[in-house]
């Protein structure tokens, strides 16, 4: 890897038995570019940021938003500087966001000795909440 298009990602992840990181959303991965991003669901759901292989931000779109307008904000800045290291992500569509982002939170906390992922604190004055 290029040291100069590393994007320091520090976080410890949990390894199965199959060797295999624990993923709390199936499914397809999308890089974290604009033209996925457009094409993300325009209904309410999750969403799991990572940079490389570590989760960085689990993410709701709550009732009043959509995953895309969440990736938007994300893709635009506008969360603050530490979901600019994306690289890529997962969606879920649910109609139960808030309860299924608050248990996504607790798989990724019971497997990370209670930690939130580093972009679910406060960061850059932008509260990324715990859920």
């Amino acid at each position: 890897m290029n040291p100069d298009t590393f994007l320091p990602c520090y976080i410890k992840i949990n390894i199965l038995s199959s060797g295999e990181t624990a993923m709390p959303i199936s499914g397809k991965i999308y890089n974290f570019g604009k033209a996925n991003i457009d094409k993300a669901p325009a209904e309410q759901g999750v969403y799991v940021l990572y940079c490389g292989s570590p989760i960085i931000y689990i993410g709701t779109s709550g009732v009043n938003s959509t995953i895309q307008n969440c990736l938007v904000a994300h893709h635009l800045g506008n969360e603050g500087s530490c979901s600019a290291k994306t690289t890529t992500y997962r969606r879920e569509v649910t109609e139960t966001a808030d309860l299924r982002a608050e248990e996504l939170i607790q798989e990724y906390k019971a497997q990370h000795d209670d930690s939130l992922p580093p972009c679910n604190v406060k960061q850059d004055s932008v509260d990324h909440p715990g859920i």
